[in-house]
């Protein structure tokens, strides 16, 4: 993680030549984005246990974006809600968790290294993003009681709901496919290759990240 983050940090850093002689008023101005994403999470333990992942999860999230871009930069704050891929039908031990869904909150912050001229028709760009936020988990906690279900004809351990929240960062790899509509406006497909993250809740990636971007 560390690693991946440096790399964008510093890849990000780097002028790129083409983008600076290309830079013209028709890549200044704003954007809004549509998206959604397959996100997968390793979530870390409770302080009275050993194992150092307790639980791993999946969610299909859909959000929106909005923000600024000059040159080869671009600025964006987006909102989105995931939930769980795939419900979970396991036990919840007193203190366990399962992460049912979360609202997440972030900013990014993205380099074009390599991208078209401003006077192409077809837009193709390659760059790296960083960012960070705020998520909130709901989740499903284990009270450490036990129940008979008569359904059953068992014991079965009770939980309770519980909210989780964590702050996170972020770093990855992102590819663009568009067609520009006038001067100064394009309808932009996105696609993030990878995004890995880290938070003080867990740590995870998402990917199969696509989103309809319109610039004006």
């Amino acid at each position: 993680m560390k690693k991946i983050s440096i790399l964008t940090l510093l890849l990000i850093c780097i002028p790129q030549k083409s983008e600076a002689q290309n830079s013209q008023s028709n890549f200044d101005g704003y954007y809004a984005k549509v998206f959604g994403l397959y996100d997968v999470g390793f979530y870390f333990p409770q302080p009275n246990t050993d194992f150092p992942i307790r639980e791993t999860n999946s969610f299909l999230a859909f959000g929106a974006e909005g923000g600024v871009y000059k040159g080869s930069f671009s600025v964006g704050v987006s909102v989105s809600h995931g939930y769980e891929f795939q419900e979970s039908d396991k036990e919840l031990r007193s203190n366990e968790l399962d992460h049912i869904s979360y609202w997440k909150i972030s900013g990014s912050l993205r380099k074009r290294f390599f991208g078209t001229k401003t006077s192409s028709k077809v837009r193709l760009h390659l760059g790296g993003s960083t960012g960070g936020g705020y998520i909130l988990y709901q989740a499903k906690e284990g009270t450490g009681e036990t129940r008979f279900n008569p359904e059953t004809g068992r014991d079965e351990y009770q939980t309770r709901d519980r909210n989780v929240s964590a702050a996170f960062a972020k770093a990855g790899i992102y590819f663009e496919l568009g067609v520009k509509t006038k001067s100064n406006s394009a309808i932009i497909l996105n696609y993030h290759l990878i995004d890995a993250s880290l938070s003080t809740e867990s740590f995870g990636f998402n990917l199969a990240k696509t989103g309809l971007i319109i610039q004006f």
